[in-house]
């Protein structure tokens, strides 16, 4: 009988123990779930993607068909892709905004800004433009009737029969302007080498130059380009691009007295 009595006890003792054990080892699961699902592991965030399409601007500012040889490198970082023919050429990104750099011999690229957001594609345009072969030189000028400032110009090399070269005309009342630094400016088109008392007072220069009082002084900067006036969201200003500057030439500047 006191045989029969600890067997029994022993039997009910490791059930028992069993049975904890059991409970034991169901809370630490629990637990564990509920601790990873108070804190879940972090989550990558998706790349964006963005595609780029380049237009070339040649030496008369003309757009030309294809865009060979161009490459594109987003400043402050290890990314770059070389563009196809056609200009484009595509990134895949963490999300945040990027300045890339249009990269093509002899051309100057715009320099501007751009957002990519996770998951998301952006599709951004811009272009190289050709920095212009041609000089210019102002041979004299005036400003003696209403309406009218006129100058000579002089540009070389040759312009080729039935072209023409773009001209960007910058005006001032004070001095100190630049291809960087304006904030009147008109466009215009030359197509001979030599132009005498060509009228710019048009447009933009024309409302500028009737706010300048009978006897004031107005600069003029002639520059040719093969874009031209581009405003630059990353400068926040306007800017000129495709410009002669690399030819290390004096820029053509001239001082007018108005007489009207």
């Amino acid at each position: 009988m006191k045989y029969w009595y600890i067997c029994s006890l022993k039997i009910i003792m490791k059930r028992a123990a069993i049975v904890l054990l059991a409970l034991v080892i169901g809370f630490s699961c629990k637990k564990n779930e509920k601790s990873e699902s108070e804190n879940p592991a972090p989550v990558t965030p998706a790349n964006g993607t963005l595609n780029f399409t380049i237009t070339s601007y040649d030496s008369l500012g003309q757009a030309e068909a294809k865009t060979p040889n161009t490459s594109i490198s987003l400043a402050g970082t290890a990314y770059s892709a070389a563009c196809d023919s056609n200009g484009k050429a595509s990134f895949s990104l963490p999300s945040g905004n990027y300045a890339p750099n249009v990269i093509r011999a002899k051309h100057e690229g715009a320099p501007f800004n751009v957002s990519v957001s996770s998951g998301g594609t952006t599709n951004a345009t811009s272009f190289v433009a050709r920095n212009s072969p041609f000089t210019l030189q102002f041979a004299g000028g005036g400003a003696n009737s209403t309406g009218n400032v006129s100058v000579s110009m002089n540009v070389n090399p040759a312009i080729p029969a039935g072209k023409s070269v773009k001209v960007a005309v910058l005006c001032s009342s004070q001095p100190g302007l630049s291809v960087s630094s304006y904030s009147v400016i008109n466009e215009i088109y030359l197509t001979q080498n030599s132009n005498s008392n060509y009228n710019v007072c048009t447009g933009a220069i024309q409302s500028a130059v009737n706010q300048i009082p009978n006897g004031g002084d107005i600069y003029l900067l002639a520059v040719p380009v093969t874009y031209g006036n581009y405003y630059s969201n990353i400068l926040g200003k306007n800017i000129l691009i495709g410009d002669n500057l690399p030819l290390s030439v004096p820029t053509a500047t001239i001082k007018l007295t108005k007489n009207w």
